[in-house]
């Protein structure tokens, strides 16, 4: 016979069989294991048991773990959304002649999240919602995009920002959002980035002194390149960057782009005042 409260102790029941089988499975982990568990629910905000299940599905390796929670690869860690919410909020920013969302849209969407459009959380969104183009989202970027983050509302997107600015911290993905920002950047057709673009890209990414030596990188190239950035330039100098500002471990043999090569140049002979 069931009595009032059935319902609710069993289902209270099953959650702390879980709870006790989630701290006996994290119990039978190795140290490194216990570790990718933390660093993935910590990155996206997830539990222990969703945490288990993906690095199992990913072989251990959280970047790829991540990868697939985020791509919608495994079906029981896809989130649960309100499409039709989705589809609203896209027409709310869509242009009135392209099925697009170009950018007085994105301003608009901006000013719901209450973020500045040159905030670079913008940026970490546009590269989860795998955006090809700046201030331009399509239809499947953005309702798609959001579906697989499990985002539907404003409010949600809203919540999930300060894990967004927190995904920067990690060296691999900064290293993934860097070169994303690349691509991000080109006008379509072009293979490589407007200068101008180029600096105030690198002013987005390297902000709060993450590189001593950014301004005058840029100084540099406006006074003597003055031209697009390649895409290898583009990459190596991240690498570049982890020399912080001193430039004497810098190895001029090394397989550097000819452009960080003549900026050392520049800085050395300053220095010397050559």
């Amino acid at each position: 016979r069931r009595t009032p409260g059935t319902s609710v102790a069993r289902s209270l029941g099953r959650g702390t069989c879980w709870e006790r089988e989630s701290k006996h499975t994290m119990n039978r982990l190795n140290r490194v294991q216990k570790e990718k568990v933390r660093q993935f629910c910590g990155i996206i905000g997830t539990d222990e048991k969703l945490a288990l299940e993906a690095l199992r599905c990913a072989d251990w390796n959280v970047e790829s773990a991540i990868e697939m929670f985020y791509s919608g690869d495994i079906p029981s860690l896809r989130p649960v959304v309100d499409l039709k919410a989705l589809e609203t909020l896209y027409k709310r920013y869509r242009d009135k002649h392209q099925d697009l969302i170009l950018a007085e849209g994105v301003g608009q969407f901006c000013d719901d999240l209450d973020v500045d459009p040159s905030d670079v959380v913008m940026l970490v969104l546009s590269y989860h919602l795998k955006a090809q183009t700046m201030c331009e989202y399509t239809h499947e970027e953005f309702v798609n995009g959001l579906a697989k983050l499990g985002l539907d509302s404003i409010e949600k997107i809203k919540d999930r920002i300060p894990k967004m600015r927190a995904e920067l911290e990690d060296p691999s993905t900064f290293r993934e959002i860097y070169a994303y920002a690349f691509l991000f950047s080109r006008e379509k057709g072009q293979k490589s980035v407007m200068l101008d673009v180029a600096i105030e890209m690198w002013r987005l990414l390297f902000t709060d002194g993450r590189w001593p030596l950014l301004e005058d990188w840029c100084t540099f190239l406006q006074t003597y390149h003055n031209k697009a950035v390649s895409r290898d330039t583009w990459l190596q100098l991240l690498e570049f960057v982890k020399l912080g500002d001193d430039l004497s471990s810098y190895d001029p043999s090394g397989a550097w782009p000819f452009l960080i090569d003549e900026f050392v140049e520049h800085k050395q002979a300053r220095a010397t005042g050559t």
